[in-house]
C-alpha cells in the first residue's frame, strides 16, 4: 500500500486494537481507507516491507497506514549539515519516502529530521496530523502541486546550507496585520458540499475562536465547524447561499460571510439560518485537556467515509465499515462514532452501544449485537439489511452476511432467521440448519455446511452459488469462494465441486487438487 506521502508498507499485526487484520466477511469491499494516528505512547506495531504481499493481503484485509521511521544516519564521525527549507503547496509529485515521523510538534523539527536522513532532499509536514513524511525527491518551487488539495500537508523545498535547522513558512492565521483585521460577519448554514480547498484547521476551539481565525488567516472565506468536534476548518471558497448542501456529517455546519447571503434565498429555509449563530456554551476553564488526541485521517470517496476533518478516535477499541460508512466502537463506556454516507450506516447518532460484543455488515447496512443480554440493533439502508425489526436474538450465535443480507444463527437449535435483500441471501423461512458447523457466502448467497454428515444447504442468488441440491459434501474438509462461486474441497481424497457462476470460479471439473494444502 502506498501512503499519503508515499511510503510503501502493510501492516501485519498490532498487539492494541487501534489497527488489526481484519477479514473479508467483516469488511467487505470498501470505499475508503482509514489510518490513525496517535499522539499518546502506544504499542508498535509489526511491519513488513511491501513487495507483493501487500496484493496478497490487500485482497482479504484491510490495510491501515503506521508508523514507520527509516534510520539512515550519516556516516560514522560524519556531521550532519543544517538546511533553510522553503514552504510551499503540497506537490504533486513528491518523489519516495524515506521515512517518517509522528507526534512533531512543529516544522522546524521536522526539517531536523530531514537533516539526520542522508538521502532526504524535501519533506511534507502537516500541523493538524503532527505528521513528518520525508522525501528523496529535490522539489522546486515551481513543481506542480497537488489540485485541488484537501489534505492539511504542506511541502518544504531545500533551499541550501544554514546555520540551524530552519524553515522559511507563511502560518495560517499570520498572513494579515492584526492593526488591518475587519472582523466579519458570518451566517450559519448546512454543512456545503463543495466547501473549496482546506487551508487549515484549529482544535479545541470555540464558535468565537474560529471566527476570528477565519478573520487572521489569510484567503480564508467560510469555515466548517463542529461543536461537538470543538473543531473548525478554514476553507478558501466563498460559499454563497445557493451552494449545494452535503450530507450531514455528524453536526458540522459551513459559516460563510454574511455579504455572500444570496438575496433569492433570505427567507427562512432549513438550508441555513440568516441570524447570527449563538455562540456554544464553552467548557469550564478547569476541564483538563486530554491526556492524549487520537485524530483519523480519511480518504478515498468523499461521501463514502473518505472525508473525516477532525475526527477523535480516544478510546476506540474497534473500527468496521461497509461499502461507503465506518463505525468506530469504544466497547469500554458503550459509545460509537459514525461517518460516511448516511444511508450506508454513516449516522449512528443517538445510539447506545453500551454492551456491545459484536458489530457486523453488509455493503450498506450494520447490526451490533449484544450477545449476552440478545439485543441487537441495525441501521443503514433498510434493503440490505438495515431493519431488523422482527428478528429475535435471543441466543443467537454467529451472525453471517453477504452484500446485501444477514443471516443470524441459533446454534444449538439450528434456527436460521434472514433479512435484507430476499434474493441476496436474505429469506431462508424455515429452513433446517441443525448441526451445522461452518457457514460462508459469496456476495449473494449463503452455504451453510454440516461436515458431520456431509450435507449442505445453499440460498440466494443460484447463478452466485445459491443453489447446490443434488451435491454431496461429504468428506469436504474445506470450502472457498469468490465474489459469485463456491468450491467444495476434500483435501484428503484431491475431490473438489465448484458451482456459481463460472467465469467467477464455479466450474473446476478440468482441475486435479490431489495433493494440494
Amino acid at each position: 500500500s502506498r501512503g499519503l506521502g508515499g511510503s510503501r508498507f502493510c501492516l501485519i499485526a498490532h498487539p492494541t486494537a487501534l489497527a488489526m487484520r481484519v477479514p473479508r466477511s467483516q469488511w467487505r469491499v470498501l470505499m475508503a481507507l482509514v489510518s490513525v494516528a496517535s499522539c499518546a505512547v502506544a504499542p508498535k506495531p509489526v511491519l513488513a516491507r511491501c513487495s507483493h504481499t501487500c496484493v496478497k493481503l490487500g485482497s482479504d484485509n484491510v490495510l491501515l497506514q503506521a508508523h514507520l521511521r527509516h534510520t539512515l544516519a550519516p556516516a560514522s564521525g560524519a556531521t550532519v549539515t543544517p538546511h533553510l527549507y522553503k514552504e510551499r503547496r503540497l506537490v504533486a509529485d513528491e518523489g519516495d519516502s524515506v521515512g517518517a515521523e509522528f507526534d512533531v510538534d512543529n516544522v522546524t523539527r521536522c526539517a531536523a529530521f530531514c537533516d539526520e536522513v542522508v538521502v532526504c532532499r524535501s519533506f511534507a509536514y502537516s500541523a493538524l496530523q503532527r505528521s513528518c513524511l520525508l522525501k528523496d525527491r529535490d522539489v522546486r518551487e515551481d513543481d506542480p502541486a497537488r489540485d485541488p488539495t484537501k489534505w492539511h500537508f504542506r511541502t518544504y523545498l531545500r533551499i541550501g546550507p544554514s546555520k540551524s535547522s530552519r524553515v522559511l513558512s507563511v502560518e495560517p492565521g499570520r498572513g494579515k496585520a492584526p492593526t488591518t483585521v475587519e472582523a466579519q460577519v458570518y451566517i450559519r448554514r448546512s454543512l456545503v458540499r463543495d466547501q473549496g480547498n482546506e487551508i487549515f484547521a484549529k482544535f479545541e476551539a470555540t464558535l468565537e475562536d474560529c471566527k476570528a481565525a477565519c478573520d487572521y488567516t489569510q484567503d480564508c472565506k467560510s469555515f466548517s465547524f463542529s461543536a461537538a468536534q470543538s473543531s473548525c476548518f478554514m476553507k478558501d471558497k466563498q460559499v454563497t447561499g445557493n451552494d449545494q448542501a452535503a450530507e450531514p456529517y455528524l453536526d458540522f455546519e459551513t459559516y460563510m460571510i454574511a455579504g455572500n447571503l444570496s438575496t433569492a434565498m433570505t427567507t427562512s429555509t432549513s438550508m441555513f439560518t440568516a441570524t447570527l449563530a449563538p455562540t456554544p456554551t464553552p467548557m469550564p476553564s478547569t476541564t483538563p485537556a486530554p491526556a492524549s488526541i487520537l485524530l483519523a485521517s480519511c480518504w478515498g470517496s468523499y461521501n463514502g467515509g473518505g472525508y473525516c476533518p477532525g475526527l477523535s478516535l480516544v478510546g476506540t477499541t474497534d473500527v468496521y465499515s461497509t461499502h461507503s460508512a465506518f463505525v468506530a466502537l469504544d466497547k469500554n463506556i458503550g459509545t460509537a462514532k459514525c461517518w460516511g454516507q448516511t444511508s450506508s450506516g454513516g449516522n449512528c447518532i443517538g445510539m447506545s452501544f453500551v454492551g456491545v460484543t459484536d458489530v457486523y455488515s453488509t455493503a450498506g447496512a450494520f447490526v451490533a449485537l449484544n450477545k449476552n443480554t440478545g439485543e441487537a440493533q441495525c441501521w443503514g439502508s433498510p434493503d440490505v439489511g438495515g431493519d431488523c425489526r422482527g428478528i429475535s436474538f435471543h441466543g443467537v450465535a454467529d451472525v453471517y452476511s453477504t452484500s446485501a443480507a444477514f443471516m443470524a444463527l441459533k446454534r444449538s437449535t439450528g434456527e436460521a432467521q434472514c433479512w435484507g435483500h430476499g434474493s441476496k441471501g436474505g429469506q431462508c423461512g424455515a429452513m433446517p440448519l441443525s448441526g451445522i458447523t461452518d457457514v460462508y457466502s459469496t456476495s449473494d448467497s449463503f452455504m451453510a455446511l454440516n461436515k458431520d454428515v456431509g450435507e449442505a444447504q445453499c440460498w440466494g442468488a443460484s447463478d452466485h452459488g445459491g443453489n447446490c441440491s443434488g451435491m454431496s459434501f461429504v468428506g469436504v474438509t474445506d470450502v472457498y469462494s469468490t465474489q459469485e462461486a463456491f468450491m467444495a474441497l476434500n483435501k484428503d481424497s484431491g475431490e473438489a465441486q465448484c458451482w456459481g457462476s463460472s467465469v467467477s470460479g464455479g466450474g473446476c471439473s478440468s482441475f486435479c487438487f490431489f495433493g494440494g494444502t
